[in-house]
């Protein structure tokens, strides 16, 4: 994806940095394999555990 933004960058602001590939490199494959699945996890366990929410919801706004 870089280098496809990568005229794009150089047109409107005329310079590059040389790290911004390397910072792609890295941040691309921890955003692929940690961050999507902890966040797919999350949304699942969310919607699997809302009931239990409601009950603590109700419980909690009881006391």
């Amino acid at each position: 994806m870089n280098l496809i933004s990568l005229p794009l960058i150089l047109y409107n602001t005329y310079e590059w940095h040389i790290l911004t590939i390397l910072a792609n490199i890295i941040i691309i494959p921890v955003f692929s394999l940690i961050i999507i699945p902890v966040v797919i996890i999350g949304d699942v366990a969310f919607l699997c555990f809302m009931p239990l929410c409601s009950f603590f919801k109700f419980i909690f706004k009881a006391i």
